[in-house]
Parts: C-alpha cells; structure tokens; sequence
C-alpha cells in the first residue's frame, strides 16, 4: 500500500495538480496583499481569478508543447527509418517489397502504441523509452539471448515474437521493440568489419548518425557486449585480442559519434557450453533461473582502479560460490557419471579467469586518445542448450599426457533461459537514467529547470515572508529616521549663527540632513522590495525629511552663500571679479533674471580657490551637491536682506569704467581662443636648443591663444559682438543704470573700442615675446659653432619661429568666414541691425577695402618689417634666406678656426665675415639683430679665448719646455748662480730662427702688435687680447736678446768689449789681465787697455786680474773660469757711473782698487743687457 502510496504522490502530474493548488490558494488569499509602491494589482478578486487561470494556461501551454514535440520526434524518427527502402540493389525487388510491407506495418503499429513510464507518471512514445544496443560478432548469442529474455513484446501477437528487419537507412539492423526498452541489433559484421571493411564502417557510422539525429539528447541509454563462449573457446588469442580491439573501436566511435557516454555491460553467452553447466544448473526453478550471475562494478568506477584487477577479484568471488554450493549439489546428485560432471563445473568456470580477464584488459583499456569506457559489469548467460559443451579441464590433461581428447556428446535443448530476465530488467533497464545526455541540451534543460523551480521557491518564499520582512524594514526605517532627525537636531543647535561660521563648519549638518533615511539624497531611489507590501512608509518619513534638509538649506546655507557673495565684492582685487561677484549676488535676489548655472559656477570656482587646502576633494563635491539642491527649488527664497547700501557703492565704482573696459576684460577671461603660440612648437624640435627667454620664463610659456590669428576669429571676432551685447544688457539690472537710447549704435562705438584695445595688447604681446627671446649662451666655440650650424640649416629654428610669427601678425589679410560666422551668432533684432556696424568694423565679405582700411591693420603694420624679412617681395629671394647663408659661411669659417686651433696652426682672420654679419643684422629687425649681435660678439669671443689659449699652449709647450730646463736658475739670467746656460742651448733658443725667434714669426703674426717701442697684443674679439702682455714682454726680451747676442743675424753668439785703464790707487805699480793664459800688462798712467772677445775659443776658458802692489802680485787675485767667464769679470766689477756703451767699473783687491772704463759698440751692451734678469720662459 505504501509502495502504490509512493507512486501515486511520485506521479508528476499529481505533483504539478498540487503545485497548481497551493499557487491558486496562495495567490487567492494572499494576492489582494501584495503591493507595489502602493499600488495593489492583485487586490480585485477578477485579478486573482485571471491570474490563476493564466498560470493554468501557461502550464497547459507548456505540457502540450512538450507533448506535441514528442509526438513530432517520435513521428519524424519512425519515418526516417523507413526511408530509402529501394537503395538496398542485393535483394530482390520481391524481397525488398515484402520487408517493406513487414516493416511499414510495424512501424504504423508503433506510431499508435503507447508504453507505460517506469515511473508511472504517465505513457510514454517509442521515442521515449530506453533504447540499447547490442554489440557482439556473428552468432555470438545476441538474438537467442533477446528471444529467451522473458520480455514482453508489443508486436508479438500481430507479427510474431521475432525482429522486425530494419529497411532503408536502417537496413543495418533488426529491431526489437519491448514494453520497457527499444534493443537494436547490429549486424555483427559491423562489430568485427571483417567483411568489407570501408562499406561496412560507412554503414555503421551512417547508422548512428541518423540515432543521434532523433535522439539528440540521449541517443543510447546503454550498449550490450555480447561475447559467446564458443568463439572464445575456438578462437585463437590473436582472434580474440582483435575481436577485443573491434569491440572497443565500436564503442569508441559511439562514445564520438553521439556525443554521450553511457554504460556498457558485457554478457559472456553461451555459458551452457561449459562442461557440467545443465548438470550444475539443472535443480534451478524459473525464478532462480531469471537471477543475475556475473559481476556488477562500482558506480562510478574509483579513479586508477584497473578493469581486469577488479573483474579478476570479483570473479575469484563467483568461483567461491560456486564451491560453496557444489557440496549441495553432489549430494542431490545420485547419477555417478552426472555427479563427475557436475564436480569438474567450478574449475571448469575458474578456467575461464585469465581469458576475460585478458579480453576485458584489451576491450575496454582506458587510453589518451579515447573516452574511457564505463563498464558496469560482466554477466553469464544461456539463452537455449544446444552444442557440445568444452571440457576445459580434461582438454588441458589430455594434452599434457599426449591422450586422445573425448569430445563431449551434444547437449539437449532444454527450451530454458539462464540468467537473462532480471538481467535485463532488474540492472540494466534500471539504470537507464545513469547514460549521459548530451552536454549542450542537458545545460540547456538544467538551466531552465533551475530557474523555473528558482523562481517558483523564490515567489512563495516573497509570498510568505514578505510582510514580516516589510513591517520590520518599516519599523527599522521608523527608528533610524528618529535617531538621524534627534543627530540633525542636535547639529544646527551647535551650527554658530550669522555672520560667524562659514560653509565648512555647516557641511556635516547638510550631509548628516541630506542623507537621512528618505531623506533629500533618496528622492529618486525606488522604495526596496523589502519595504513594500503595502506596508511602505518611506512616502511620508520623506516628505518631512525634504522638508527639513530644504529649511536647512534656505536658513543656514544660502545666507552664508550670500554673505561670502558680499565679502568678494568688497574684497575682489580686479573690476572684473568685483562685476561677476556682483551680478550673483544680485541673482540670488532677482528671480527674474536668475541663471542657476552662472550661479553655480561662479560660487564652485570661488570655492575652488579660497577653501582651505584641508578640505578634501570630497567635501568640495558635497557642497556643491548641497548647492545644486538650494538652486533647484524655484523660486529661490532669500532669509538674509539684501544688502542696498553695497549693492549701490559697488555700481558706482563699476560704472566708472568703460562698457569697452568691462567687455574686454569678460572676453579675456571667457574667449575660447584655442591653442597657445609656443616657441617649442613653432621652432620646430631644434627650437628647445637653440633659444631661451632673457625673462627666465620657459619656452612653453608663449602667446596666449586669444592673440592669435586663429584667437583673432574664434575667440575675439565670434564672441565679442555677443559680449558687447550681453553686458550692455546686463547694465540695467547690474549696474543699475537707465537702458540706453542709442542701441545698436553704442554697441557698435563699443565693439570698435573693445577691439582697439584688443590689438594694442596683441602687439605688445607679441613683442614682449620677441623682445624675451635670446639665444642660449655656448660656453665654448664648440657650442657656438652647433648653435650657428641649427640656425644656418634648412629647417632653421630661427626660420621656423620667424614664419610663425609672421603668420600670427598678419591679421588685415585674413580670411573673412569668421564675420559671417559673427553675423550668425546675432540672432536677436537688436543684434541683426547692429550687422552692418560690424562688418565695417571688421571687414565683411561684400566689401573688401585696403589692407590699411581695416583695424587690425595696425598689427600688420606695426610688423611689417619683420613680414617682409620672412616673406620678401614677389618674385625675389628672401632676406631671411640671405641672413642665414651669410650665417652658414660664418661656420664655415669658425670651424676652421677650430680646427686650426686644434691642430696649432694659426687661424685665419674672420673680420670680413664677421662685418658682413654685422651688416645683415644692422638691416634685420627686432630680434633677428639683437640675436645675432649676441651670437657674433660672443662665438668671436669664444673664438679668441680659443686661439689665445692655444697659443699659450703652444709657446708652453714648444718653447717653454725647453727654456725651462735650460734657462731657469742658470747664469747669466740668475746673477751668482754656479749654474750656467749651455752655449749651444742658449743659440738654440735665442738665435735667429731659434726656437723664440721661430715661435714668434709663425705663431704670433697677426696677434702682436711689434711695431714700436712696447710690444703690444692684438685684440682678437671685445676684451679679448691674443697673448697677456707679461707673455708679451719676454719675447720682446727674448728678441732684445737676440739682437743684442747675435748681432747681423749670425748664427752663433758674439759679443766685445775694450777694457781701459782709467787709474788705479797709490800702492799699485802694475795691473796684469790673463785672458785664457794670455796675459796683458797694464801699467798706470800709461793708457793701457784690453779687447774681450766673446765666447773663447779655449775649450777651457779663464780670466784672471792681478794687481802687482808694491811690485809683489796680489795674493788673492780675480779668477773667472767657464764660457761665461768674460761676463762674470764684468759682473764682478763695481759700477761707477756712465752710459750702458761706456760704463765705469771697478775692482778690488788685496785692499786696493783699480778703475777701467768698459766700452761697447753698441747701446745694447750684451755684457750690461737687464732683459737677461728680466726674462722668464713661457708656461
């Protein structure tokens, strides 16, 4: 009774009877609740009976659906598989008639026939039942085991118990149609394909196409492996191992093919041919008959468990069994022969192991290049008794004692079935819902399914919960409302009053009042489901929160608003900010003339400057949110008065300036002018390199757009005429002066004004610019030299800037769209009639006068100069052009320079070059002259700098090293040294054409002035001498020297002098000279004198003086060796007085002293020359 019970209430259509009912009840009870902001659509009792029939009806809809597309599958399916009767050409037309009329019959049967749901629920179509097939080789039992299944056949009593042969598309196999399943029998050709093996695979994959095409979402619910004993007994272990292979290439192909993987269930058949099998089974009535011998694995199989490892087990389980039950079987038994037979069964069956094992491991081994099977088990079967059975067990003995084997006589059928009914019906019909369905359809299905059951659960949970869930969400907003209010009131109770405070110290209190619960930052958020239901009370708590945050707004915050209004006035640094602060605050109070988006942005860019920098970016955002709500409530309402008495005073001082004034300044503030003029895009990429600004502003920083030719149209001639024309009307309510007469003619005065103003500061712009520019100043010639080679190239920075200025400064000849483009933005009367004043103040396209005619012809004339420079006259070269080609030789030269520098040589003269320079740019204007001035008094400074430095090198190195080493701290340039300057040294460096002499012929042409009596240095570029004059001076003194040594050019120093006695002191009889052995005597009184030759022709050169005193020589007499013994006597002696030819000098010895007069034959005594103290080496 529970089992019928349990059905009853499992039937689905009794399941979607009560679903129906409790939906009905529920919407008829509970419906006329619901609610939707109020709004109840469930609340007439016709709503809730149209409602619940209407679910009926999509319920019915949906099942009627559902039944219809069975229906079609099931049709469409029956028909294709009669389809193409005729393309089978082996059999006879008679034949091919008769399976035709066999097979249209079954199938109109089938169309009709109806199966009962193993569930119960209903009837099912053919097309919803199981279907399985069978797989299995040529007679391997497949059709006896399905005819001795026990299976109820629907078609059994009109066209027998057998298979109705399929025709057409499935022609391929017999079909076997039961009350619990559809089995279809495959040829077993097409398991094996041994036959013809092409033919036979297109056949079998044809076949299961056409499956899957009418049954795409489970197309098999299982296959049948049948294996007969037989063949495995007859067949050889290669025959065998491909008949495995073949069984699983089929299920392969059908895993591929269709799409989904189902169970496979291998039944060995033939069982009886066991040796002892009858004997064994023989006591077994039909329902133990109809049980199940074999093996069912686990579902799902355990990952890495080993098929054949787990039939092995299982089968070792059989074989006990089997021994279990043997004993009971030999004691039933009495016949001897029969009782052999039936003790032989279980070794006979054991026999069996290692050969399924093996078939089972070669069938169904998982592989990476397949789906891996899901075998559920493997059966033992007998479908009928007939052949002769295998003894296993005497075979084996037989051939291992070389005995002649005993073939078993046939088997009588016993017209029995073993082990097939529960098999089929009771494991695998059973689990007809363990196949897979297909993936795509099975999604598909799960979804809706989840959805509809998730909508249905979630509908009833709304249902039954949704009051209790709207009461307490309402009381819940009831309390938070009261706690945000008592939080809001205890805020403006602390809020300080008028004037103290400002914004910022009343932002929490709007936020804390915006942002109550419903409150003003809710207005436009629904009420949520879980407050609704009827029960909603948002409406009203919103109502005085609005309520509230507004007063708030119109008390607290608009008069702070006002009052920093009043305080920009009074404190606003330009007319302008003064006029803008005004005219809001003026606003605020004069509803008529009220521009809520003026308001907001004049009050947001004050606020973006003035607040604090500890106010954040999102306390800027909330008070501006606070402001958009106090300007959205029209109309606006003012608690704070107006203040007269500023509003009067600051008209008057506005009204002071000019109309023109005012516009002019609104229209730099306001003008869309577009893009800036900059020096770094207008030069080109060399630009950065090549200038920089004398002000220290950057280069990036240039003309504002307003002052260009495109700020000139859009920006000054489109908005304009619309300034003069907003602000002459704003006049009267602003400034509050009377409306003016005049109209459009004072508007177009005014126009005329604004404009002049416009281009005087145009001019000035662009000549602060020009007058900033400067070239970077080089630190070295190098630097000057790249710095010439970007102004003098092709795409000269200079050039570039320079046409782009042109371009900016030439606005007379512009184009005239911008006038037509004015005269369309006048769109009042007023402004049309003024049309006319305006185009003849800016040009209008019908009248077209001179150049000079128009105004802003003034900026073109006023850089004309530098416009011709750039542009030149038609047909001629360009000035700027010739500029820079004069610039470019200039490098040419300079690098010259340079180079002769670094190689020592001496430079070339660049004055020719350098005047011709001077002159292009005494013709250029502002600023191409002052550029290059700078850059030619500078690159020739560096070019001197250069030359001097190298020079100086080259005399430290090619004259100064040497002299060094060979002069300094020597005689006769250091007086008493011991040390003395080689001779041949001292003609190396002092000769004609020596080392200085050279060096001062090649390296200072050009840059000393040796004319006169003072060297002097020329100078090489303005404060720049070629060498010092200390450099200078020694070698003039090196020149003094070589004159004076090597007189006549000669070669080789020479130099005389006369020595004569003058007197000499009482006491001395004698005075004897030696000169390198030979010895003058000279006696007082008696005018004796001496010539000294020099240098000595004695390697070993000696000047002695002797006095004889008394007639007895001196003791200590003057003794002078060396080669410059000579200048050392004359050094020795005392000068007395006389001229540098004719000197007086004494000498003392022995305590008494002699006089000789030194002569000369020159003023440039080399024995008395000071140049030779005076004289350093260069470096």
């Amino acid at each position: 009774m529970w089992a019928k019970l349990k059905r009853f209430f499992a039937n689905r259509w009794v399941l979607a009877f009560i679903g129906l009912l409790v939906v009905s009840l529920l919407i008829w009870f509970v419906g006329d609740a619901i609610a939707f902001y109020d709004h109840r659509p469930l609340g007439s009792a016709g709503a809730r009976i149209g409602l619940i029939l209407l679910i009926i009806l999509v319920f019915a809809l949906i099942e009627g659906v559902k039944q219809y597309r069975a229906w079609r599958a099931n049709k469409a399916m029956l028909s294709a598989m009669g389809e193409g009767a005729s393309s089978n050409s082996a059999m006879s037309q008679r034949e091919v008639a008769e399976l035709k009329k066999r097979f249209d019959d079954a199938m109109g049967t089938l169309r009709k026939a109806r199966f009962d749901d193993k569930s119960g629920s209903g009837r099912n179509y053919l097309y919803q039942l199981p279907w399985y097939m069978f797989i299995g080789a040529p007679g391997s039992g497949k059709t006896t085991a399905l005819m001795n299944s026990g299976l109820r056949f629907p078609l059994e009593g009109k066209m027998g118990k057998d298979a109705v042969k399929g025709i057409g598309g499935t022609r391929n196999c017999d079909w076997w149609f039961t009350d619990e399943a559809v089995l279809l029998d495959t040829a077993g050709r097409y398991t094996t394909q041994s036959s013809n093996r092409e033919v036979d695979s297109a056949a079998w994959t044809g076949f299961l196409t056409l499956l899957k095409k009418f049954r795409p979402a489970q197309p098999l619910n299982g296959a049948i492996v049948t294996v007969s004993l037989s063949d495995l007994f007859t067949w050889s272990a290669a025959q065998r191992d491909e008949y495995a292979r073949s069984i699983r290439a089929r299920v392969q192909e059908l895993y591929s093919t269709l799409g989904v993987r189902f169970p496979v269930y291998v039944v060995v058949t033939k069982t009886d041919l066991l040796a002892g099998f009858a004997e064994f089974f023989g006591d077994l009535g039909r329902e133990a008959r109809a049980q199940v011998w074999g093996n069912t694995f686990d579902f799902p199989m355990p990952a890495g468990v080993n098929l054949g490892a787990t039939f092995a087990t299982e089968f070792d389980a059989l074989v006990v069994r089997l021994n279990a039950r043997l004993t009971t079987r030999m004691e039933e038994e009495r016949d001897p022969q029969r009782r052999a037979t039936l003790f032989a069964f279980p070794q006979q069956f054991a026999a069996l192991r290692e050969m399924l094992k093996s078939f089972l491991d070669e069938a169904f081994l998982s592989s990476a290049f397949g789906e891996e099977p899901m075998v559920r088990g493997v059966y033992f079967t007998s479908g009928t008794q007939e052949g002769s059975p295998f003894d296993r067990v005497l075979g084996n003995i037989s051939r291992a004692y070389g005995l002649e084997r005993q073939v078993l006589p046939p088997a009588a059928s016993s017209g029995r079935s073993y082990f097939l009914t529960h098999l089929l019906r009771g494991v695998i019909f059973a689990e007809s819902d363990i196949s897979g369905r297909s993936a795509v359809i099975e999604k598909r299905r799960s979804r809706i399914a989840l959805a509809l059951y998730s909508l249905l659960a979630l509908l009833s949970l709304l249902l039954i919960v949704g009051w209790t869930i709207s009461f307490l969400r309402n009381q819940a907003l009831i309390h938070d409302v009261a706690d945000a209010t008592a939080n809001v009131q205890r805020q403006v109770a602390a809020v300080p009053p008028l004037p103290a405070g400002d914004v910022v110290a009343i932002l929490p209190v709007l936020d804390a009042s915006r942002n109550m619960p419903t409150g003003y930052a809710e207005r436009d958020v629904g009420v949520p489901m879980s407050r609704s239901f009827g029960l909603s009370q948002s409406g009203k708590l919103g109502t005085q929160a609005n309520r509230a945050y507004l007063g708030l707004l119109r008390d607290a915050f608009m008069p702070r608003v006002a009052l920093r209004l009043e305080q920009q006035i009074r404190e606003a640094d330009s007319p302008e900010v003064r006029y803008e602060a005004l005219k809001t605050y003026l606003m605020l109070y004069d509803p008529a003339h009220l521009k809520a988006e003026d308001v907001r942005n004049w009050i947001n860019a004050d606020w973006d400057r003035v607040l604090p920098r500890d106010v954040t970016q999102l306390s800027r955002t909330r008070l501006s949110s606070h402001l958009d709500a106090a300007l959205d409530q029209l109309p606006l309402e003012m608690v704070l008065p107006e203040d007269q008495g500023l509003v009067a005073e600051v008209r008057k001082q506005l009204a002071a300036a000019s109309l023109a004034e005012r516009v002019y300044s609104r229209l730099k503030r306001v003008a869309d002018a577009g893009t800036d003029f900059r020096v770094t895009e207008a030069g080109g990429p060399q630009a950065a390199l090549v200038f920089t600004r004398a002000s220290g502003a950057p280069l990036s920083q240039g003309v504002p757009g307003l002052f260009t030719v495109a700020g000139y149209d859009k920006g000054f001639r489109a908005q304009a005429p619309m300034l003069v024309k907003q602000l002459s009307e704003e006049e009267g309510w602003v400034l509050g002066t009377p409306g003016d007469s005049q109209g459009v003619a004072r508007m177009a005065t005014t126009l005329t004004a604004v404009q002049q103003l416009y281009l005087n500061e145009y001019i000035k712009t662009w000549d602060d610019l020009l007058g900033d520019l400067r070239l970077i100043p080089s630190t070295s010639l190098q630097g000057s030299i790249q710095t010439i080679t970007l102004l003098s190239a092709g795409d000269s920075p200079l050039k570039l800037l320079l046409n782009g200025v042109a371009k900016e400064t030439k606005l007379a000849t512009g184009n005239d769209k911008s006038v037509e483009a004015v005269a369309a933005g006048m769109m009042d009367k007023a402004t049309n009639a003024m049309r006319s004043t305006v185009d003849k103040l800016m040009g209008a396209p019908t009248a077209k006068p001179g150049a000079m005619a128009k105004p802003e012809a003034v900026v073109d004339a006023h850089f004309e100069q530098l416009q011709r420079v750039v542009a030149g006259p038609a047909g001629q070269p360009v000035p700027l052009d010739a500029t820079l080609g004069v610039l470019k030789e200039y490098e040419v030269q300079l690098r010259a320079t340079d180079e002769a520098i670094k190689r020592g040589a001496p430079a070339t003269s660049d004055a020719l070059i350098v005047a011709r320079i001077k002159s292009e740019a005494d013709r250029m204007p502002p600023p191409i002259s002052n550029l290059l001035n700078g850059l030619i008094s500078r690159s020739g400074a560096q070019s001197a700098s250069a030359g001097q430095a190298a020079v100086k090198a080259a005399a430290a190195g090619e004259v100064g090293s040497f002299c060094k080493v060979a002069v300094e701290g020597r005689y006769p340039f250091v007086k008493g040294v011991p040390k003395e300057v080689p001779l041949g040294d001292f003609a190396k460096l002092f000769a004609p054409n020596g080392v200085i002499d050279g060096f001062a012929k090649t390296k200072l042409v050009g840059m000393v002035d040796m004319n006169g009596p003072v060297w002097k240095p020329i100078q090489l570029a303005e404060g720049v001498d070629a060498l010092p004059p200390a450099a200078i001076a020694n070698f003039q003194r090196a020149a003094t020297i070589r004159d004076a040594f090597f007189p006549g050019g000669a070669a080789n120093p020479a130099a005389q002098v006369d020595l004569l006695l003058e007197r000499a002191e009482d006491g001395i009889t004698e005075v004897q000279l030696s000169i390198d052995g030979q010895v003058t005597s000279m006696k007082p009184g008696s005018n004796g004198a001496a010539r000294l030759s020099w240098p000595s022709m004695s390697p070993a050169s000696q000047i002695k003086l002797t006095l004889v005193i008394a007639g007895k020589p001196s003791t200590t007499p003057l003794i002078f060796d060396g080669p410059w013994a000579l200048f050392r006597f004359v050094d020795a002696g005392k000068v007395e007085g006389g001229t540098p030819e004719r000197q007086s000098v004494s000498y003392e010895e022995g305590g008494k002293r002699v006089y000789f007069e030194l002569r000369s034959a020159s003023v440039r005594n080399p024995m008395r020359l000071p140049e030779l103290a005076q004289f350093r080496c260069p470096g």
